[in-house]
């Protein structure tokens, strides 16, 4: 967390703010990396104290003003992933307090060594909507005047800004049809430099049909990058490969229409991954809802045998590390050029 992160898809992560609602916003949410971490660094005195139980989130959101100064002061271009560690867009969080986010965002659009790319992911599309559509200039303006130095010059640059803002990115995680129908419409009414969709973790096929039919001319707006990964974790739940070649698929297909590439990043396998039937198999996902049974012990047994290929995914347990993210063969890591 900071100058360096793990987070295949960002440089480093900032999080001037952190916290998340106690009640989970969709299935997604259930086996949460952040809460879980935010809890272990959460003692008394530690850092996210009070925002987390080892169950939920509290509902309090932790603000750090000496973390909100981080990117002026990192000089080398980075990827930053904004609010790993909750949701900026979280309805606890005061408007004044994301106005101080996005007037660092601002100040670095206009400083000639601080050249960032601000990759900002929320579970709250609609509240990020609403928001940007305020666009509050000049209350950026103002919290960037008042972080630099010439504070008076970077006012008046940061006012003369118009919106989108060339350094951010904005996206929303998704983790099922209904959400990715429910979210990503959001983002794509949104003016932005580039938009993404995180589909982590993925619990279940997704198709781009009921979004296209509500965006019609697609070459106006649709999605810039398509990010998808299994979950990781004791409790995690399995990802089915045939929703990740869907994903992967229709990137591929749309980007011949749009004439421009839409890359798609499968990150990981997670705790669960893809075998083969009769040699490692110890349960098996339905490629329709992600029900997951265990199987018996006996390789090519009759209980196995009545589950067909076709509807089923022979898989096992093995480390985030080991079970890896190979597809069909290979890695898919394309990324955007920013």
């Amino acid at each position: 967390m900071g100058d360096r992160t793990k987070i295949l898809w960002a440089d480093a992560s900032w999080n001037p703010v952190a916290g998340c609602s106690k009640k989970p916003l969709s299935p997604g949410c259930q086996n949460c990396y952040a809460r879980v971490m935010a809890h272990r660094m959460g003692g008394n005195g530690q850092h996210f104290e009070g925002l987390a139980t080892a169950e939920e989130w509290t509902g309090d959101i932790g603000f750090y003003r000496n973390i909100l100064v981080k990117p002026l002061q990192w000089t080398r271009p980075r990827n930053i992933f904004v609010s790993s560690m909750g949701d900026l867009f979280f309805e606890n969080v005061p408007d004044n307090v994301i106005d101080e986010v996005f007037g660092v965002i601002a100040a670095c659009a206009v400083h000639e060594h601080r050249n960032h790319r601000f990759l900002m992911l929320t579970k709250r599309p609609e509240r990020l909507r609403q928001y940007i559509n305020r666009c509050a200039l000049k209350r950026w303006a103002n919290y960037a005047a008042d972080l630099m130095e010439d504070g008076d010059t970077y006012f008046d640059l940061v006012r003369q800004l118009k919106w989108p803002l060339e350094n951010l990115w904005i996206g929303t995680s998704t983790e099922n049809q209904e959400q990715f129908d429910k979210r990503v419409p959001e983002i794509l009414r949104c003016p932005a430099a580039g938009r993404f969709v995180s589909v982590e973790p993925m619990l279940g096929k997704i198709n781009f049909g009921y979004v296209v039919s509500v965006f019609g001319n697609l070459k106006r707006s649709f999605l810039d990058w398509v990010i998808c990964g299994g979950e990781s974790g004791p409790k995690a739940r399995p990802v089915h490969p045939d929703w990740v070649r869907g994903l992967r698929d229709q990137c591929q297909r749309y980007s011949k229409y749009l004439d421009r590439p839409i890359p798609f990043m499968f990150k990981q396998w997670g705790t669960w991954k893809p075998v083969d039937w009769c040699s490692e198999a110890t349960h098996a996902v339905r490629v329709s809802d992600g029900y997951l049974t265990k199987l018996n012990h006996e390789p090519c047994s009759a209980s196995r045998s009545n589950l067909v290929p076709e509807y089923w995914q022979g898989i096992a347990r093995f480390s985030k590390k080991d079970a890896g993210r190979e597809l069909d063969g290979r890695e898919h890591l394309d990324r955007p050029v920013f």
